[in-house]
């Protein structure tokens, strides 16, 4: 067991073996008194000797149980101590590199909750010893802590060089293989950011027309969601590739079937202002809806900001008849599974939000647990078209 002692418990032993050093002091006195080393011109008559002998002994007695009762207690303190007091944190963290599945399994946990720290040990373990799966794994998400900007190990010229080298590595993974292709795509899908959005710590500039190749490599061979949003948003204007806005718009619709957050929202946006595609008020406000209920924390304030202006720009009538779209809606998407573990959600919190009016924005309730999917809080269902049938024609193909 190890003791960790405050300064509070420090003094206390302190404060007792001093006291001990006197206790002793005074019992050697009082021996010397009656051993007869004292001068003989100062020895004590044998009355008073005998009187003083019995105060000793009164005396040795109350010290000594004295004596018991503060060992007694210093023992207790010192036992408290050592299980309240918390060990620093250079003892607590002593991981040893062990490869193992348990080890992947705790990077994996501390990843979730955040603590990047001994996240990072474990996966640069598996990454130097590990077996070929382990070290994949670790290389993928070892790059994920360091491009992170919430989680005390960001460093973004590490996970760019971690990312690139990565691709190059794997650059010949198969699609249909469902265990490395999503991370594959993943990391196509980061390295393009980095290019389309540039970053001074990568050493990287902005460099459109680098960007659309590496996400266009992940949403065509990979069919990776991330990067055919992003992509759809540069086909829209042309910004590094041709224009082409059927495509752009069949990635937005086929995304937002798919529950993704950011493409809902992208795309209800451009059904409230009419661009690209014929205005659609009730439909925009309904989707926007199903944005915030599939948005994670990173995308929640910019989807909030389409919210609210579509809101505030809508009478309550109007918003009353997206109620049952939502519901339908609700029941034909269905998000696919992402093997791909989120990053911690991070822990900002989202403003008040008021029209010019006024008014505050009434953002929809949390779903009730339990509900099932499509169902609306007052049980009512509606056959709504699915989004962009009327609107959308055309399923462009290998372009």
């Amino acid at each position: 067991m190890r003791l960790v002692l405050s300064h509070q418990r420090l003094s206390l032993l302190i404060s007792f073996l001093s006291g001990a050093r006197l206790r002793r002091r005074h019992f050697m006195s009082i021996n010397r008194v009656n051993s007869g080393h004292m001068p003989r011109k100062l020895r004590l008559p044998s009355t008073a000797r005998s009187r003083l002998q019995a105060e000793r002994s009164t005396m040795s007695a109350d010290l000594t149980s004295k004596h018991a009762r503060r060992a007694a207690g210093l023992f207790l303190a010192l036992t408290a101590c050592a299980f309240v007091l918390p060990v620093s944190a250079s003892a607590a963290e002593r991981f040893r590199c062990r490869p193992s599945a348990q080890v992947f399994d705790e990077a994996l946990t501390a990843y979730q909750r955040g603590d990047f720290t001994s996240a990072r040990k474990r996966f640069e373990c598996l990454i130097s010893q590990g077996d070929d799966l382990q070290k994949f794994y670790s290389t993928f998400y070892l790059g994920r802590v360091h491009g992170d900007n919430n989680g005390g190990e960001t460093n973004h010229e590490r996970a760019l060089t971690i990312y690139s080298d990565f691709i190059e590595q794997y650059r010949n993974v198969d699609p249909d293989d469902l265990r490395r292709a999503p991370f594959v795509a993943k990391t196509l899908t980061a390295v393009g950011l980095y290019a389309l959005r540039g970053s001074t710590e990568a050493g990287t500039k902005v460099d459109a027309a680098k960007a659309a190749e590496f996400l266009r490599r992940a949403a065509v061979n990979y069919d990776e969601p991330d990067a055919q949003f992003e992509l759809s948003k540069l086909l829209l204007v042309g910004d590094g590739v041709k224009q082409d806005t059927e495509l752009a718009l069949h990635y937005l619709q086929k995304l937002s079937q798919e529950s993704h957050a950011g493409a809902q929202a992208f795309l209800a946006d451009l059904m409230w202002r009419g661009k690209f595609l014929p205005a659609q008020k009730v439909q925009a406000f309904a989707l926007i809806q199903l944005a915030l209920e599939n948005a994670t924390s990173s995308d929640r304030l910019w989807i909030e900001e389409i919210y609210q202006h579509i809101y505030c720009g809508l009478g309550e009538g109007v918003r009353n008849q997206s109620t049952g779209l939502v519901g339908a809606w609700r029941r034909q998407f269905v998000k696919p599974v992402n093997p791909v573990l989120p990053a911690p959600p991070m822990t900002e919190l989202s403003p008040d939000r008021t029209c010019s009016s006024g008014e505050a924005v009434i953002f929809p309730p949390p779903r009730t647990p339990g509900m099932r999917r499509g169902d609306t809080a007052d049980g009512s269902k509606t056959g709504a078209v699915p989004i962009g049938r009327s609107t959308l024609s055309g399923d462009p193909q290998n372009r």
